[in-house]
């Protein structure tokens, strides 16, 4: 009989819990990708949502692809544990990211706009061409047109056969703009200073040759 007993109480608090989940209104969640330079919609992205709260650190719940035209939509039953709710957006294929810091109200429908930025590199190739002596300087460094500060700070060499590639700028921001270099060299006890600009296409990896 309390075997029964102790069954019937189980069924009824997990029916309890159950009722209770349908009864709890869904979280919605909408919006859409585009591309910041081309405005542009961005189809098949990842959407990835990240919850933390004070005793689970930031994970992954869930992700979706943007469809065709690059709308996204999910429902759900919000967990009242989560205090912080994170998503973003990726697509390595366009070499882009997204990245919204954000309240999702819960129970409640939500529409986002997520702005993808295109991402490029730029590879400086710096070679020593006309070595005088191993105590030639070499110092460059990104730079908008009006800064005049002739300290060397940034990436600097020192010697007659300097023949290296650096990664100067992947900085999101510079996609499709131009990305300014300044830089000094110092041979034979004197200093030139130096200047250049290079474009930027979204989605490139430039290389720049540097010859001193």
């Amino acid at each position: 009989m309390r075997k029964i007993l102790y069954l019937l109480i189980i069924v009824l608090i997990a029916s309890c819990f159950d009722s209770c989940k349908k009864n709890k209104n869904k979280t919605f969640v909408s919006g859409i990708v585009y591309d910041t330079h081309s405005m542009l919609p961005v189809s098949n992205a990842d959407i990835i949502f990240e919850d933390f709260n004070q005793e689970i650190d930031l994970h992954e719940v869930f992700r979706l692809l943007s469809d065709s035209n690059g709308k996204f939509t999910i429902e759900y039953y919000p967990d009242n544990r989560y205090v912080y709710h994170h998503f973003r957006a990726e697509k390595k294929s366009e070499c882009s990211k997204s990245d919204i810091e954000t309240s999702i109200y819960p129970e409640r429908k939500n529409y986002f706009k997520l702005r993808m930025v295109s991402q490029c590199h730029v590879l400086v190739h710096i070679k020593n061409v006309s070595p005088y002596d191993a105590n030639d300087e070499m110092c460059y460094f990104r730079s908008p047109w009006h800064i005049t500060n002739t300290s060397c700070y940034g990436f600097s060499f020192t010697g007659m056969n300097v023949d290296i590639t650096q990664t100067v700028s992947s900085d999101n921001s510079q996609a499709n703009e131009y990305l300014y270099f300044k830089w000094f060299v110092t041979k034979n006890n004197i200093e030139n200073v130096f200047q250049d600009s290079i474009f930027m296409p979204s989605c490139d990896t430039i290389v720049y040759n540097l010859f001193y």
